[in-house]
C-alpha cells in the first residue's frame, strides 16, 4: 500500500507499507513521519506485533543498496529454471483443468448455478455470456 500526500509547499510526502510474513514494514522520507507512523501502528497492532526496529537511510544510501541488490540478482543463476516450453505445457494443463471445472462449480453472479446449469436456457446462456465478459 502506498500513500502520496503533499505537504504545504506541494512537496510529495509518500509512505509505503509493506506487509509480508512476520514483518510490517512502513517506510517514509521522514524521520517524523516514521515516528508518528510507527505511534499509529503500534495502536493498531497492540499485542500482535514486537517492539519496532527502525533504521535511518540517507538518499546516497539507499541507492547503493539499490544497485547492490539489482547486482545480487542479476549475478543469480535461478536454481530451478524450467525449459520455457515445459512450463507453458504446465501452465496450459493446469489452466484447462481450472476452467473445466469451474463450468462444474456454482457461481454467485449466476445465482449459485454451475454455468453448465445455466447455459440450458436462454436467459440462463444470458447470464453466462455476461459473466463471460465480466471475467
Amino acid at each position: 500500500m502506498t500513500l502520496e500526500s503533499l505537504q504545504n509547499g506541494q512537496h510529495p510526502l509518500s509512505d509505503t507499507l509493506e506487509l509480508t510474513p512476520g514483518v510490517v514494514r512502513l517506510t517514509t522520507n521522514s524521520r517524523e513521519r516514521a515516528q508518528h507512523g510507527q505511534a499509529i501502528l503500534e495502536s493498531l497492532l497492540q499485542g500482535l506485533i514486537g517492539p519496532a526496529l527502525s533504521t535511518l537511510q540517507t538518499p546516497e544510501q539507499m541507492l547503493a543498496e539499490r544497485d547492490r541488490r539489482r547486482q545480487d540478482t542479476n549475478a543469480r543463476e535461478p536454481a530451478d529454471s524450467i525449459v520455457p516450453e515445459i512450463a507453458a505445457e504446465i501452465i496450459q494443463h493446469t489452466l484447462d483443468q481450472h476452467y473445466r471445472r469451474v463450468l462444474d462449480e456454482p457461481v454467485p453472479a449466476l445465482g449459485d448455478k454451475t454455468p453448465r446449469q445455466c447455459a440450458r436456457s436462454k436467459k440462463g446462456r444470458e447470464l453466462v455470456i455476461e459473466w463471460l465478459k465480466h471475467l
